[in-house]
């Protein structure tokens, strides 16, 4: 970690709790206290965190973990040669907080009247209390709150209870990312309201629907957008897909023509530039660093370049490095987009699974020139082959996407529609966000703990790990510290990043993990342009826990045996750009 020179303008008060068990938490809350309050205004530097730790009393890894956690979440960021300052625009300032209660308030408002009826929520007495008991927890679990009953969660830990023994396990477990577990679908549910649903629609109402979806759908989806992700939009606003893919190829196709271009991440997902390949649309390649999207590789873009019309993020969690794109570099994007009047596509992909920190609000929520094109899609949250989708099209290109798709596509499903319909209103889909997020947690945190027994025997997993572009145009290290962290983007989504050995190759490595029994992907097959150093996704979202418990296990030994006879990486890894 870079750590700035700067003497230290105040003098930062002594957390009260310091003596207590979780002091990274106590110097946390009392920096982000300060933050808040302006005892530390913007731009100012921190304290090194080698004073701080001498002056408080503390190891200097914990207040190393306290800025980590205050600079995913938004509030400070590092500058070379000042080291970490206060945020220029904390996240408590993009977007009005609201309370749990109020904010599930407005999500169970009745959305605006549409020709199509819908189902109403069970009548019955057992269902109207339990959706009273639980609703106020889902929104508080969903939003970060401490506050949970922990007499249902109990009951639903034990519900999802992984029993089965290891011996049940089989060979060939796929540690793929990006992939939802369908066992945590409540499908009785689905079923059921679905049932009822169609039997309340009129057979009128199944004939000539809107190519853009359903008029009741597109209402709930835009009314849970604005309560949990914070962006300001109505139903006209949306657009129903069968996914992120289907979105993404429908903006391709309105916005570009043959031979122009579109910048992409790199690591990116290669679903995108596939799309892009296909069109005729040439890709550009913009490199990643800890912050996300590099934008200043776009204002120093050739001339060939400049002039695209359009640039793909994931900002929440960047596939694949799982980074999370800094409040500096939102703004300088949606800047650079007013600027050349382009539009930025958000994949907003898993921005609901979020297990360490506080999620930053959307991209599209603090965009005040209406450039961005939200995307998001129930593929992720509910199950897999769900095809259901969405975007929220800025006002000018509503009619222009709307034309594309009524022109080359037909309308989505109408059961499917109606089904999550009912799903929404019901209750049950927030229900399922919150059981699915606590299942995923414990998944992760599983395989972290099996990996750590394993492998880390002398060279223990962290959480540690900075790159920034260095003055050559490549990539740098960041920290000074000597452990070897093997886990980066750990703290959102569905899978991490595993860092192999210095000298360890990807392909060997994976080759190796399927003899063992283990589906891996490398690092490198998401890479265009840059070249990065040995690491491989894990995916454990879609892993029962016997599962996790017995591939980790395989795993850590496998990465023991071989960091036995190759040279362990000291610092993070130097990224070196270079065009392949």
């Amino acid at each position: 970690m870079v750590r700035g020179k700067a003497p230290i303008l105040i003098d930062l008060p002594l957390p009260l709790e310091l003596r207590s068990k979780k002091k990274q938490e106590s110097i946390y809350r009392a920096l982000r206290e300060a933050i808040l309050t302006g005892m530390l205004a913007k731009g100012n530097p921190l304290p090194s965190t080698r004073s701080l730790a001498q002056r408080w009393q503390v190891a200097r890894g914990t207040i190393e973990a306290a800025f980590d956690r205050l600079r995913m979440e938004g509030y400070v960021t590092r500058k070379a040669g000042s080291g970490t300052v206060v945020s220029a625009m904390v996240p408590d300032k993009l977007i009005a907080a609201e309370t749990p209660s109020t904010t599930w308030r407005q999500y169970r408002q009745q959305p605006p009247a549409t020709p199509l009826a819908t189902a109403r929520p069970p009548s019955s007495s057992k269902a109207k209390h339990q959706d009273k008991s639980t609703s106020l927890h889902s929104v508080s679990r969903l939003n970060g709150s401490p506050r949970e009953n922990t007499g249902q969660k109990k009951k639903e830990s034990e519900r999802h209870r992984d029993t089965s023994p290891d011996t049940t396990v089989r060979s060939g477990i796929p540690f793929i990312a990006r992939l939802a577990d369908p066992s945590l679908f409540r499908i009785e549910s689905w079923a059921k309201l679905t049932a009822r649903t169609l039997r309340e629609t009129a057979p009128d109402d199944l004939v000539n629907a809107d190519t853009r979806g359903l008029g009741t759908l597109r209402s709930w989806v835009a009314n849970y957008l604005r309560c949990f992700r914070g962006i300001p939009c109505e139903g006209n606003d949306i657009i129903i897909t069968t996914g992120i893919r289907h979105a993404s190829a429908l903006i391709v196709r309105t916005l570009l023509n043959p031979e122009d271009t579109i910048y992409l991440e790199d690591p990116g997902y290669t679903g995108i530039r596939r799309i892009a390949e296909a069109h005729g649309i040439r890709p550009v390649s913009v490199p990643v660093d800890e912050e996300g999207l590099i934008t200043d590789v776009l204002d120093n873009a050739p001339m060939s370049t400049i002039h695209s019309r359009l640039i793909y993020v994931t900002p929440a969690h960047q596939a694949p490095l799982g980074v999370t794109m800094s409040v500096q570099r939102r703004l300088a994007l949606l800047e650079w987009a007013a600027a050349h009047h382009a539009y930025i596509i958000e994949d907003d992909y898993d921005s609901e699974f979020n297990y360490n920190v506080s999620p930053l609000p959307a991209l599209k929520s603090i965009d005040r020139m209406d450039r961005v094109i939200h995307v998001g899609s129930f593929n992720k949250t509910l199950f897999p082959n769900l095809r259901l989708g969405y975007l929220i099209a800025p006002r000018a290109l509503q009619s222009r996407l709307a034309t594309t798709l009524a022109t080359m596509e037909r309308s989505i499903g109408m059961v499917e529609q109606l089904g999550l319909v009912a799903f929404m209103k019901s209750g049950d889909f927030i229900r399922h966000l919150r059981v699915a997020r606590q299942s995923y947690q414990s998944r992760r945190d599983l395989l972290i703990e099996q990996l750590n027994k394993y492998a880390g025997s002398h060279h223990p997993l962290t959480i540690q790990y900075y790159i920034n572009p260095d003055m050559h145009g490549g990539y740098r290290s960041c920290s000074a510290d000597q452990r070897f962290p093997r886990i980066t983007g750990h703290q959102a989504g569905f899978h991490f990043i595993l860092w192999l050995p210095k000298h360890d190759h990807e392909r060997e490595f994976c080759n190796a993990a399927a003899q063992a029994g283990i589906s891996l992907q490398p690092l490198s097959l998401f890479c265009h342009s840059v070249s990065l150093p040995p690491a491989v996704l894990v995916g454990y979202a879609a892993l029962t826990m016997a599962q996790i418990r017995y591939a980790g296990r395989n795993l850590g030994k496998l990465l023991h045996s071989r960091s036995s006879r190759t040279e362990l990486i000291s610092n993070p890894p130097i990224f070196d750009r270079h065009q392949k």
